[in-house]
């Protein structure tokens, strides 16, 4: 161990002592009564609680206003046909496909083995990519 290094450990040895030393002799009380009396310890009754009120109730217009709920809106008739788009009558070869949820055009052509445009011509399709639930479509 270096010299310096011996001296600051001794220094700090020697500071840590004269610290304890102090706060020991600070915190000792003398046995004499008349010296540093000593106050009674403070006791503290219990008082009685008051009951919060319950909070005011909440109209359904705040909460619609403030955006918690939402308005209760009448149920969406279900549509027969779909809008705007005319069902071809049967081909010849009477092949028709009733579209059930999660067919696509693309999956009911590799059904039948045709071409997605042929299936859309056939059943005058503006947009192939909205089918609907129920709709029946022609196969070419």
């Amino acid at each position: 161990m270096s010299k310096t290094r011996m001296v600051f450990y001794g220094a700090l040895g020697s500071l840590v002592s004269v610290l304890l030393w102090s706060f020991i002799g600070g915190c000792h009380t003398s046995s004499d009564p008349d010296s540093a009396p000593v106050p009674e310890p403070q006791r503290f009754e219990p008082t009685a609680r008051e009951e919060p009120a319950p909070p005011a109730p909440i109209s359904e217009e705040t909460l619609i206003e403030e955006g918690i709920i939402t308005p209760e809106k009448p149920p969406i008739p279900p549509v027969d046909e779909p809008a705007g788009e005319d069902i071809a009558a049967e081909p010849t070869g009477g092949r028709i496909h009733t579209v059930e949820k999660g067919d696509t055009l693309w999956g009911i052509s590799r059904l039948y083995g045709v071409s997605v445009g042929e299936i859309a011509e056939a059943n005058n399709l503006a947009d192939p990519g909205r089918l609907a639930v129920g709709q029946r479509l022609a196969i070419p």
